[in-house]
């Protein structure tokens, strides 16, 4: 009975499985909920928040259009705000259409086969205050490397520190070649180095009278003597006797041998230790030219060196462009991380096999742009270009990023730009950049703006070419500028250094700037030429040169000084040192030479008459 109530309450399976289609139905009303509601608001915000942190203050994204049907997405009104000046955008993007395809989206990918950029606009006013990024502090985790590229950047900008003008005319002025002992401070490095080395010959000398201790006497050396002299060298001919005789003569040249080693170990530590004196004591001597120049500094004193003069002028502008670089570099570094070494597995040996290779058929990282074209045209003027292979991992697509770009900006007066870049991540982070800006105007660019003078470039055309090559570890960089056209605004609070700067200006016609970076990140190598360096030169340098020369004698005069004590005080304890340690090296070798060679005379002697005498070798010997 109850067999046939199952049956009855048991019902037949249809052909639609209406478990399976309520929750796909379910799935499907979300994503198309998704899709209206929240899709455009998501890929806008991820914009937003993505390009703020590259740009380093904020981006705005006007409207995004999306068509889930076909994966087509239009994102229109990008703007960049410009750091330096916030009211004013670095650039503006009009539209960028892209469409996804479905095969990788499926696979949890976002694979863009070509996307369309247009109506590029630079400088571009804002209609609100854009916001800028606040530097972040310090992170505990950076990397040793970071810290250290860090740490040498700042330390090139404070050498980069100055007002080349400024300076002249304070000489001119008589205001830099005043009291030099105001401006000597006591703390001076040279002198701290004088002292920590006084106080390390203290030490080296306390270590190496411990090892003189150490060796051995010279009543240890008489006792050698007297064990050397008890052998009877004369029963060496006898064929019993030679054996002990030998075994005896070993030992006391096994412990003389012992004892020279001793004295020879002494005298390479003492070497040592005088070469590392010498050593500190140049590096100290070093920084007596360091303490010069920075008491020149302090005292705004300047420098006739054109290479000075140069960096001074120019290297901060160099320096804005290679951190520029390195934060650019940084952030390619986080998105399209390098491949990581992989951990070596330790293999087994195994008998012979076939071998068989299976492909990866359309395989996708998880973010791929394959081609952006760039097409702008509009009242500024025109981009043209590509970028190609965007992705986060260029190991999968096998393909380089790279970029060209030809712009034309007639309406901003930026004409005939033209720039390449490749960038390799497959094994070591890697950037090549290649470009010209035919021709660019420049407008109230300071050199020198103060109270007592101004030499300004009120208006340029400069031509620039730079070429680069940057990895995590090492920077190349090189530029070339040509100022031309040049209109100079100058004026000065003295009569003489007016006429200076209107000598300079006479004498820059056309201006060049030549430079090159090369190194580490931790060490780089700065190279900078301009002939506005050498007409500076060539204008001050027989008013002011005197003047100079004076102030640094004097200057120099007072630290060697400061100095005197501290430096008298090591070249006394360097000479007593050297002088009282080789004596008794000396003496102590001497003493043990004579030994050894009494030593090697006598054997000598004794192995001679020990061969006349085997001409009977039964002497001796009772039967």
């Amino acid at each position: 009975m109850s067999e046939e109530v199952d049956k009855k309450e048991k019902k037949k399976q249809g052909p639609i499985r209406t478990g399976a289609v309520v929750p796909f139905i379910v799935f499907v009303g979300l994503v198309v909920v998704f899709n209206i509601f929240l899709l455009d608001t998501t890929i806008k915000k991820t914009i937003e928040i993505v390009g703020q942190e590259i740009n380093g203050a904020e981006v705005n994204v006007k409207k995004v259009e999306s068509s889930f049907s076909d994966l087509k997405i239009k994102v229109s009104g990008i703007q960049f705000t410009d750091k330096s000046n916030p009211k004013n955008n670095a650039f503006e993007i009009g539209n960028i259409s892209f469409k996804l395809l479905w095969d990788a989206l499926l696979r949890g990918k976002f694979v863009i086969d070509l996307a369309k950029v247009g109506d590029i606009r630079l400088n571009t006013e804002r209609k609100r205050v854009g916001f800028v990024v606040p530097p972040k502090p310090e992170s505990e985790k950076e990397s040793k490397a970071e810290a250290e590229t860090k740490k040498a950047l700042k330390k090139v900008s404070k050498e980069f520190e100055g007002n080349v003008f400024g300076d002249i005319a304070g000489v001119l002025g008589g205001g830099s070649t005043g009291d030099v002992s105001q401006n000597v401070s006591e703390n001076l490095e040279s002198k701290k180095k004088f002292e920590a080395l006084s106080a390390k010959v203290k030490t080296k000398e306390k270590e190496l009278s411990e090892q003189f201790k150490s060796l051995p006497s010279k009543d240890d050396l008489n006792k050698l003597k007297e064990r050397f002299n008890k052998i009877k060298w004369k029963d060496l001919g006898n064929l019993v006797k030679a054996p002990g005789i030998l075994k005896e003569a070993d030992k006391v040249n096994k412990d003389l041998n012992k004892s020279l080693k001793s004295y020879n170990k002494l005298n390479k530590n003492l070497n040592s230790s005088i070469k590392e004196i010498d050593k500190d004591y140049k590096e100290a001597e070093s920084y007596i030219s360091k303490d010069i120049a920075s008491v020149q500094k302090r005292m705004n004193l300047p420098t006739l060196d054109q290479e000075s003069i140069a960096k001074t002028l120019f290297g901060p502008e160099v320096l804005d462009k290679l951190e520029k670089v390195k934060k650019y570099q940084k952030i390619a570094q986080k998105y399209m991380p390098p491949k990581k070494e992989k951990a070596k597995v330790v293999s087994t040996p195994r008998k012979k096999g076939r071998d068989y290779q299976f492909g990866k058929p359309n395989a996708y990282p998880m973010f791929w742009l394959k081609l952006a074209e760039i097409d702008s045209k509009n009242d500024q003027g025109s981009v043209i270009g590509k970028i190609e292979n965007v992705t986060n991992d260029q190991i999968v697509t096998g393909k380089l990023t790279t970029a060209q770009a030809k712009a034309d900006f007639p309406g901003l007066e930026m004409r005939n730009i033209d720039v390449k870049m490749t960038i390799d991540h497959r094994e070591k982070a890697t950037a090549d950049l290649v470009g010209e800006i035919g021709s660019m105007k420049v407008k109230d660019k300071a050199l020198s703006k103060s109270k007592d003078t101004k030499f300004v470039i009120k208006e340029s055309n400069v031509n620039t070419k730079f070429s680069g090559r940057f990895d995590a570890d090492k920077a190349k960089l090189k530029i070339d500028n040509d100022f031309k056209d040049l209109v100079y605004d100058v004026d000065a609070s003295s009569n003489a250094m007016k006429e200076v700067l209107n000598d300079v200006a006479r004498k820059t016609k056309v201006l060049t700037l030549d430079a090159k970076v090369t190194g580490k990140w931790s060490s780089l190598a700065f190279d900078i030429k301009s002939n506005l360096a050498q007409a500076i030169e060539n204008s001050v340098r027989s008013l002011i040169s005197e003047k100079i020369t004076a102030a640094q004698n004097r200057i120099k005069s007072q630290i060697e000084s400061q100095i005197s004590s501290a430096r008298s005080s090591v070249d006394k304890q360097v000479n007593q040192l050297k002088s009282t340690f080789n004596k008794q090296l000396d003496d102590a070798k001497r003493q043990v030479k004579k030994v050894e060679n009494d030593f090697k005379k006598k054997k000598k002697k004794a192995e001679k008459d020990a061969k006349k005498n085997l001409k009977n070798p039964f002497k001796g010997i009772k039967l």
